[in-house]
Parts: C-alpha cells; sequence; structure tokens
C-alpha cells in the first residue's frame, strides 16, 4: 500500500488512509492528507468530501505532497542515501 500513496504524493493527489502500520512515516496527517484512525467508511468519507469542498486546502496538500516526494522520496534522494550507508559500511 505504500507504494501505492507514494505515487499519488508525486502527482500531487492528497492522500486519506488508515492510520495503520507505516503509512505515518510517509503521509503526516494534515499537511499531504489525511490518517484516519476509524475504521469505518464514514470517516474517510468526511476526508474525502473536506478536501473535495475546499479548493485551498487540496492545493496546499497537493503542493506539499509534490514537496514531500520529491525532497524524501525520489530516486535521486534514495540513491543518495543508498551510498551513504554502503560508504558508512565499507568504513566500518
Amino acid at each position: 500500500m505504500c507504494h501505492i500513496i507514494l505515487e499519488a504524493l508525486a502527482c500531487g493527489v492528497p492522500v486519506v488512509a488508515p492510520a495503520v502500520g507505516g503509512i505515518g512515516e510517509i503521509l503526516a496527517d494534515g499537511v499531504e492528507g489525511y490518517l484516519v484512525k476509524e475504521r469505518e467508511p464514514a470517516a474517510f468519507a468526511r476526508r474525502c468530501i473536506e478536501l473535495v469542498d475546499d479548493t485551498r486546502l487540496r492545493q496546499d496538500m497537493s503542493r506539499a505532497a509534490h514537496r514531500k516526494v520529491l525532497a524524501r522520496f525520489s530516486a535521486e534522494k534514495m540513491a543518495q542515501d543508498y551510498l551513504r550507508v554502503y560508504r558508512e559500511l565499507l568504513a566500518g
């Protein structure tokens, strides 16, 4: 599921996701979308409707989503992180 969330964020789509597992490490609640603690569909629907009804909020979250992916999850960023880890391991 995390790769789907990253794809949406990369496209600038605010995400409404359950607050489970590692999703909270990817998505900041109220910044790039919403983490929903309740497990009933109505809780997810309320957040989706909020995004549909509030253009400014949706646009702000869209920009934040795109920025986050570029800063933390781009191919270049991940390659730099891997290189850093490898260098640390080689340095012992």
